[in-house]
Protein backbone atom coordinates (compact mmCIF):
# COMPACT_ATOMS: atom_id res chain seq x y z
CA UNK A 1 0.00 0.00 0.00
CA UNK A 2 0.99 3.50 -0.81
CA UNK A 3 0.88 7.00 0.09
CA UNK A 4 -1.19 9.04 -2.97
CA UNK A 5 -3.05 12.20 -3.09
CA UNK A 6 -5.00 11.62 -6.39
CA UNK A 7 -8.98 12.73 -4.53
CA UNK A 8 -9.51 16.11 -3.54
CA UNK A 9 -11.93 16.63 -0.71
CA UNK A 10 -14.41 19.94 -0.24
CA UNK A 11 -16.77 20.54 2.63
CA UNK A 12 -20.16 20.32 1.35
CA UNK A 13 -22.10 20.78 5.11
CA UNK A 14 -21.19 21.92 8.07
CA UNK A 15 -24.33 21.21 10.39
CA UNK A 16 -26.77 18.95 11.45
CA UNK A 17 -23.39 16.43 10.87
CA UNK A 18 -20.16 17.45 8.34
CA UNK A 19 -20.40 16.39 4.83
CA UNK A 20 -17.59 16.23 2.24
CA UNK A 21 -17.76 15.91 -1.74
CA UNK A 22 -14.61 13.74 -2.96
CA UNK A 23 -13.56 14.34 -6.34
CA UNK A 24 -10.33 12.98 -8.50
CA UNK A 25 -9.20 15.01 -11.84
CA UNK A 26 -10.49 12.35 -13.66
CA UNK A 27 -13.91 12.45 -11.99
CA UNK A 28 -14.31 16.29 -13.30
CA UNK A 29 -12.61 16.24 -16.67
CA UNK A 30 -15.28 13.17 -17.22
CA UNK A 31 -18.28 14.77 -15.26
CA UNK A 32 -18.75 11.49 -13.25
CA UNK A 33 -20.86 12.35 -10.03
CA UNK A 34 -18.96 12.89 -6.86
CA UNK A 35 -18.86 10.80 -3.53
CA UNK A 36 -20.56 12.47 -0.71
CA UNK A 37 -19.37 11.04 2.74
CA UNK A 38 -20.75 11.81 5.89
CA UNK A 39 -17.50 13.24 7.56
CA UNK A 40 -15.09 16.62 7.95
CA UNK A 41 -12.11 15.78 6.26
CA UNK A 42 -9.85 13.62 4.44
CA UNK A 43 -6.59 12.79 6.56
CA UNK A 44 -4.63 10.07 3.75
CA UNK A 45 -5.15 8.04 0.99
CA UNK A 46 -3.25 4.74 0.19
CA UNK A 47 -3.32 2.68 -3.16
CA UNK A 48 -3.22 -0.78 -2.70
CA UNK A 49 -1.95 -3.54 -4.57
CA UNK A 50 -4.42 -4.15 -6.86
CA UNK A 51 -5.20 -0.31 -7.42
CA UNK A 52 -7.79 -0.03 -5.38
CA UNK A 53 -8.24 3.50 -3.14
CA UNK A 54 -8.52 3.48 0.51
CA UNK A 55 -9.70 7.06 1.97
CA UNK A 56 -8.80 7.81 5.39
CA UNK A 57 -11.18 10.80 6.56
CA UNK A 58 -12.33 11.71 10.06
CA UNK A 59 -15.41 14.07 11.45
CA UNK A 60 -12.53 16.77 12.88
CA UNK A 61 -13.97 16.69 16.57
CA UNK A 62 -12.21 17.18 19.44
CA UNK A 63 -14.55 14.95 22.17
CA UNK A 64 -16.61 12.93 19.48
CA UNK A 65 -14.28 11.58 16.72
CA UNK A 66 -14.78 9.24 14.41
CA UNK A 67 -12.63 7.85 11.07
CA UNK A 68 -14.46 7.04 8.55
CA UNK A 69 -12.47 4.16 6.17
CA UNK A 70 -13.46 4.21 2.71
CA UNK A 71 -12.67 1.80 -0.10
CA UNK A 72 -13.01 2.82 -3.87
CA UNK A 73 -12.69 0.98 -7.13
CA UNK A 74 -13.44 2.73 -10.13
CA UNK A 75 -14.45 5.82 -8.31
CA UNK A 76 -17.12 3.31 -6.71
CA UNK A 77 -17.08 2.71 -2.53
CA UNK A 78 -17.19 -0.96 -2.28
CA UNK A 79 -16.05 -1.07 1.49
CA UNK A 80 -17.03 1.53 4.76
CA UNK A 81 -15.96 1.30 7.71
CA UNK A 82 -16.94 3.74 10.27
CA UNK A 83 -14.35 3.53 13.91
CA UNK A 84 -15.11 5.52 17.13
CA UNK A 85 -18.01 6.67 19.37
CA UNK A 86 -19.49 9.32 21.79
CA UNK A 87 -17.28 11.16 24.17
CA UNK A 88 -14.33 9.48 22.45
CA UNK A 89 -11.44 11.64 21.22
CA UNK A 90 -9.22 9.88 19.06
CA UNK A 91 -6.05 10.69 16.63
CA UNK A 92 -5.35 8.91 13.70
CA UNK A 93 -1.86 7.98 13.72
CA UNK A 94 -0.25 5.40 11.04
CA UNK A 95 2.19 3.23 12.54
CA UNK A 96 3.12 1.11 9.47
CA UNK A 97 1.61 -0.51 6.17
CA UNK A 98 2.42 -3.45 4.76
CA UNK A 99 0.94 -5.25 1.54
CA UNK A 100 -2.54 -4.28 2.14
CA UNK A 101 -2.63 -3.85 5.78
CA UNK A 102 -2.48 -0.54 7.82
CA UNK A 103 -1.65 -0.34 11.32
CA UNK A 104 -2.50 2.40 13.23
CA UNK A 105 -3.43 3.89 16.80
CA UNK A 106 -6.57 6.28 17.77
CA UNK A 107 -8.29 6.67 20.75
CA UNK A 108 -5.60 4.34 22.81
CA UNK A 109 -2.58 3.02 23.21
CA UNK A 110 -4.40 -0.24 20.79
CA UNK A 111 -2.97 -0.74 17.77
CA UNK A 112 -5.35 -1.75 14.70
CA UNK A 113 -4.93 -3.62 11.68
CA UNK A 114 -7.15 -2.62 8.80
CA UNK A 115 -6.94 -5.08 6.11
CA UNK A 116 -7.98 -4.47 2.11
CA UNK A 117 -8.92 -8.40 1.06
CA UNK A 118 -8.68 -9.03 -2.60
CA UNK A 119 -12.07 -10.79 -2.41
CA UNK A 120 -15.16 -9.45 -0.80
CA UNK A 121 -16.93 -12.04 2.00
CA UNK A 122 -21.14 -11.15 2.54
CA UNK A 123 -20.63 -11.99 6.07
CA UNK A 124 -19.97 -9.48 8.56
CA UNK A 125 -16.30 -10.29 10.15
CA UNK A 126 -15.93 -9.15 13.34
CA UNK A 127 -15.00 -5.89 14.54
CA UNK A 128 -13.56 -4.11 17.48
CA UNK A 129 -15.74 -2.24 19.71
CA UNK A 130 -16.99 0.77 18.28
CA UNK A 131 -16.54 0.11 14.67
CA UNK A 132 -19.14 -0.98 12.36
CA UNK A 133 -19.94 -1.35 8.41
CA UNK A 134 -21.58 1.51 6.56
CA UNK A 135 -24.23 -0.09 3.87
CA UNK A 136 -26.56 -3.29 3.94
CA UNK A 137 -26.16 -6.71 6.22
CA UNK A 138 -25.10 -8.78 3.19
CA UNK A 139 -23.12 -5.98 1.45
CA UNK A 140 -19.96 -7.57 0.26
CA UNK A 141 -17.01 -6.59 2.84
CA UNK A 142 -14.00 -5.60 0.85
CA UNK A 143 -12.21 -4.46 4.47
CA UNK A 144 -11.91 -5.74 8.28
CA UNK A 145 -10.45 -4.04 11.02
CA UNK A 146 -8.79 -5.78 14.61
CA UNK A 147 -6.75 -5.32 17.08
CA UNK A 148 -3.79 -6.76 16.83
CA UNK A 149 -1.41 -5.58 20.35
CA UNK A 150 -0.68 -2.21 21.80
CA UNK A 151 2.03 0.60 20.94
CA UNK A 152 4.98 0.35 22.62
Amino acid sequence: MKKIRIYQCTKIQDTPSPAVEVLSESMRSSQKKSIKIDAAEMLTQYQASNGDILLVLDEDSPYEEQLHFVLLRDDQIIGYIKYGGLYTPGVFKEISRENDDLRFTFASDEVLSLTLNKTATRWNNQLPPGARYQGGWFQPQYLSLKITGTAT
